[in-house]
């Protein structure tokens, strides 16, 4: 099985590869053919139809990353491929690489190329002419597969004879891969994460261990890519544990992963990438530290506004009121006022309690569409005769009220309530 050419025999056509474009497709491979070379895929699409694993895709009607190698110089094929109709982008022609796409079809097309005189982020590239030296230069075996358009498949480096094996193995040895490009540390952890029958050798383990201070070299938006990917895997719960075990979180964060260490009730959903299907993956990765350290993922891994400001929220205080309305049947009430992160925050009253996470609560919490409160501020300036500062603290005191009648509380009653003259506009609870 780790011939260096074998035949598709035997395997479903990969051609009818779920969310393929097969037109897109045979284009481009038609393009390279007129320009006088050949095209084969590469990458992900090639293991994951070897393996007969599904693409992990960030939605169902999205279509499969397309890798793509070329014996022909980029300009060449660029060209080629605009004749033919395609929209071709310079997404990383330093690289030998291009975008090409018509339609919902895009590839990513990469001349045979090596990665010389690296230094763990950069490296110079050397076009090639072996798709054999093409294969040396890429990073895990399972990676390295070729398929053309006929359905011949090519495995220069043993990659069939570790998927068959689970194994996910460098090309060469892990401390020169690892030193070639720092983020294959996280990338392979993430392989891990992404599919649960991979596993990796003890040469490579010890490879990863060592290799933990490099990555502060990284850019951040590189980091937080895998990271999200890591936590949104069927096996991330492993893998978070993993990253624990090497330091990775001390070395990346700042602190460790107090989820990890004291064994918080939520760790259990991240098997099967369950925490990060309801919370998302920001929100599951910033529940793995103590609150009051969530905010720096943000700074760390230079994520947006939205995310910065959801781990703020998720840095705050839960004051144990709160908490305890958060595992009773008032729930609604306190997931009104936190909103987004409401379901994060059960999750954290679950910790105050010590009790266990009630999944279908959760869901309840996480899916809540919080009413919209009757009244407005033009109401109340014109119930109340109020202007600026004090309309919003009339209109706060009201919602309040609102919420605490379980959202029953009609807009003429509301409109019809005391409100004292004191700052804190508690309301009295009698009509006007």
């Amino acid at each position: 099985m780790s011939s260096a050419v074998m035949s598709g025999e035997g395997r479903a056509d990969f051609y009818d590869m779920p969310q393929l474009d097969r037109a897109g497709l045979s284009g481009l491979f038609d393009c390279a053919e007129q320009a006088g070379g050949e095209a084969r895929l590469v990458g992900g699409v090639v293991r994951n139809w070897v393996a007969g694993w599904a693409p992990h895709l960030s939605h169902p009607d999205a279509h499969p990353d397309i890798d793509m190698a070329v014996n022909l110089p980029i300009d060449i094929m660029a060209v080629a491929a605009q004749k033919a109709g395609y929209s071709v982008y310079e997404t990383g022609i330093a690289h030998g690489t291009v975008t090409i796409r018509k339609g919902q079809f895009t590839a990513e097309v990469t001349r045979l190329r090596s990665d010389n005189e690296t230094d763990g982020r950069h490296a110079i590239i050397v076009p090639v002419e072996s798709w054999e030296d093409d294969a040396r230069r890429r990073d895990f075996t399972i990676n390295a597969l070729y398929l053309d358009r006929n359905g011949q498949l090519y495995d220069p480096v043993g990659g069939c004879a570790d998927l068959a094996a689970g194994c996910l193995r460098f090309i060469g040895t892990p401390e020169t891969r690892l030193a070639e490009d720092h983020l294959r540390l996280l990338r392979a952890v993430r392989f891990c994460s992404e599919y649960p029958v991979l596993h990796m050798n003890d040469e490579t383990c010890r490879a990863l261990f060592a290799g933990v201070a490099s990555l502060t070299t990284l850019s951040a938006e590189r980091v937080a890519s895998e990271m999200r990917r890591i936590a949104n895997g069927p096996a991330a719960d492993r893998m978070i544990g993993l990253l624990h075990e090497m330091g990775v979180d001390r070395v990346l964060f700042g602190t460790p992963f107090a989820a990890v260490v004291h064994g918080w009730p939520h760790q259990k959903l991240l098997k099967d990438g369950l925490l990060s299907g309801l919370v998302g993956p920001v929100a599951a990765l910033g529940l793995q530290c103590e609150p009051g350290r969530r905010a720096e993922l943000a700074t760390r891994l230079k994520l947006s506004r939205a995310d910065s400001r959801m781990l703020a929220g998720l840095d705050k205080e839960l004051r144990p009121d709160a908490a305890d309305r958060l595992c009773c049947d008032a729930w609604q009430q306190q997931a009104f006022w936190l909103q987004e992160t409401a379901g994060p925050r059960y999750l954290d009253a679950c910790v105050m309690s010590g009790t266990t996470v009630d999944l279908e609560r959760l869901r309840q919490i996480v899916f809540f569409k919080p009413p919209s409160c009757p009244i407005s501020g033009t109401d109340v300036e014109m119930a109340y005769h109020t202007t600026g500062i004090r309309t919003g603290q009339v209109l706060a005191a009201l919602t309040r009220y609102w919420v605490e009648s379980g959202f029953t509380a009609r807009r003429d009653e509301l409109l019809n309530l005391d409100i004292s003259d004191d700052t804190n506009t508690d309301i009295i609870h009698r009509s006007r």
